[in-house]
């Protein structure tokens, strides 16, 4: 059972602490409503579903193991949020947005988590440090891909309602602007450290 808790209490620990798949949606939720960050989420935990089968299968590891691909993997990984953390920071600001400025979609989401370095290393360090399941690998897998799916759901929900709350400075054009740009330099700052660590 103790294995149980404190799988779950890493999970929550990896899935929930911020960084770009994070930022995103609360920069979704801040900017355009609660409402908005819902299909961001559904494409978050869609891909962190497929690298949950990546990771787990070890096709992940084959994948970066080939020469030059973690390099390749990084400077993808940059330039694009590179581009989400420009759009953070450069989105429609005020109460009165003709257009609505571009609201990050279910693609946003299901994308960023494959160009996330953290998501790979959260997957990776729950499932090679923990067995729930002995002498089953495939109900171990599914164990472990369940609670992390939970752990995120949990979460996300709790950062869609953190931005929809940051909704009500948004305003304000003038806080609304310097939220956008703390966003996105949270997200930029979250890269460096993935690629510095």
């Amino acid at each position: 059972m103790n294995d149980y808790v404190s799988f779950i209490l890493a999970s929550f620990a990896l899935v929930a602490t911020p960084g770009p798949a994070i930022l995103l949606l609360a920069a979704t939720s801040a900017n355009h409503g609660a409402r908005a960050g819902l299909p961001v989420m559904a494409g978050l935990l869609s891909s962190m579903s497929c690298i949950i089968l990546l990771t787990a299968t070890g096709i992940s590891a084959l994948m970066f193991a080939a020469p030059g691909a973690a390099t390749a993997a990084a400077v993808v990984a940059g330039v694009y949020m590179l581009y989400l953390a420009w759009r953070i920071g450069s989105a429609p600001v005020g109460p009165t947005r003709p257009d609505g400025g571009h609201v990050p979609s279910f693609l946003s989401g299901f994308t960023i988590n494959f160009v996330n370095p953290k998501a790979y290393a959260a997957i990776a360090a729950l499932f090679s440090g923990w067995v729930l399941v002995p002498g089953s690998p495939l109900i171990d897998a599914l164990t472990k891909a369940g609670i992390a799916l939970a752990a995120m759901l949990i979460s996300d929900l709790g950062w869609i309602a953190a931005g929809g709350l940051l909704a009500r400075v948004m305003r304000n054009p003038t806080a609304h602007r310097g939220m956008n740009l703390v966003f996105a330099l949270l997200l930029l700052s979250s890269v460096a450290l993935a690629l510095l660590f």
